[in-house]
């Protein structure tokens, strides 16, 4: 069979075609190379582990690597300034402690605003505060606190001016009538333990993982717990709120965020790919080992709701420690 000329040139050009639209197609698809996962505070950290653990499941996968990448400074919000500068094609995601976001330091300025610059990828843990006092005190239990805090001074450990564990604590204060407190500010959970321990503070705030560990060592004892609900790794103890202390019952995690300029195309495959990393029996049997509780029961889509009401709650927290102090 012979061909004319103008059939070969078309046949040549359909060749050419589907050849190029092969090629193209890698480079169309998500993901298209490797992701980076910057964590916002320095390695060793919860949110640091957290985050090798989701890196390692979410490359096996997507079949490609997830390099993390940690960005500490300023309060977590270097690294988030990172992510919100980084091209938003869903390979530069950011890993945080959710407060970071809603409970924003006023005396940081940042280049972002997180409700507009930030969608929700993937609420990995939740990470529930305990408040603990040293088992060498006179106090067992929140009763025991409130006849200190009346009759004398009450010092109590934070990580810094309005943090979580600044304001929740003055809120305690507050609902203890106590006579006379003092705001400690520290770099970290290890020396304000050593203080807590030392009768030089009377109470301070724990992760779950240290306040476990003491706990079952005599060291300390727990008072409640900060968070709208019981812990799994501590069922018996209560929430604040059951003791009668309202107002610091808030939800606190670990998340995966994104530029929230990433495509829906490109965002919906990513969050349900870790979705199921999340599911995952190995994920969460390493998770509940470190302990961290899995956030099971919050989508992105409703974490991103919650993030605005969660936001105006601890801007209106801040302006009255601004009132009160």
């Amino acid at each position: 069979m012979y061909l004319t000329r103008r059939a070969l040139l078309c046949a040549a050009a359909l060749a050419a075609g589907a050849h190029t639209a092969h090629a193209q197609v890698p480079a169309d698809r998500f993901p298209s190379g490797p992701i980076k996962l910057v964590v916002n505070f320095p390695a060793g950290g919860n949110a640091d582990l957290i985050g090798r653990v989701y890196a390692r499941k979410l490359s096996e996968m997507l079949n490609v690597p997830v390099v993390v990448d940690n960005r500490g400074g300023a309060a977590g919000t270097l690294g988030a300034d990172a992510v919100a500068k980084a091209p938003a094609d869903g390979q530069t995601l950011l890993i945080t402690p959710y407060s970071v976001f809603t409970n924003r330091n006023p005396a940081i300025r940042t280049a972002y605003n997180a409700l507009d610059d930030f969608t929700p990828v993937a609420p990995l843990t939740v990470a529930p505060l305990v408040l603990a006092t040293s088992a060498t005190s006179q106090v067992t239990d929140m009763r025991d606190l409130a006849t200190f805090a009346q009759g004398k001074r009450l010092s109590y450990g934070t990580y810094g001016p309005m943090t979580t564990t600044h304001i929740g604590q003055h809120r305690i204060a507050r609902q203890l009538k106590a006579m006379d407190a003092v705001a400690v500010a520290y770099r970290g959970e290890a020396p304000m333990l050593a203080d807590l321990l030392g009768g030089q503070i009377q109470m301070g705030v724990l992760s779950l993982a240290t306040a476990r560990e003491n706990e079952k060592a005599g060291k300390i004892r727990l008072l409640g717990l900060i968070s709208p609900q019981r812990s799994e790794f501590m069922p018996q103890l209560p929430t604040l709120r059951e003791l009668g202390f309202p107002g610091v019952d808030w939800t606190d995690g670990v998340v995966v965020f994104a530029s929230s300029k990433v495509p829906a195309s490109t965002l919906v495959p990513l969050q349900d790919s870790s979705r199921k990393v999340l599911l995952d029996d190995d994920m969460l049997r390493t998770l509940r080992a470190q302990p961290n509780q899995p956030w099971l029961d919050m989508t992105p889509q409703a974490l991103k709701a919650q993030m605005a009401a969660d936001t105006a709650f601890w801007d209106k927290a801040q302006a009255e420690m601004g009132s009160t102090q």
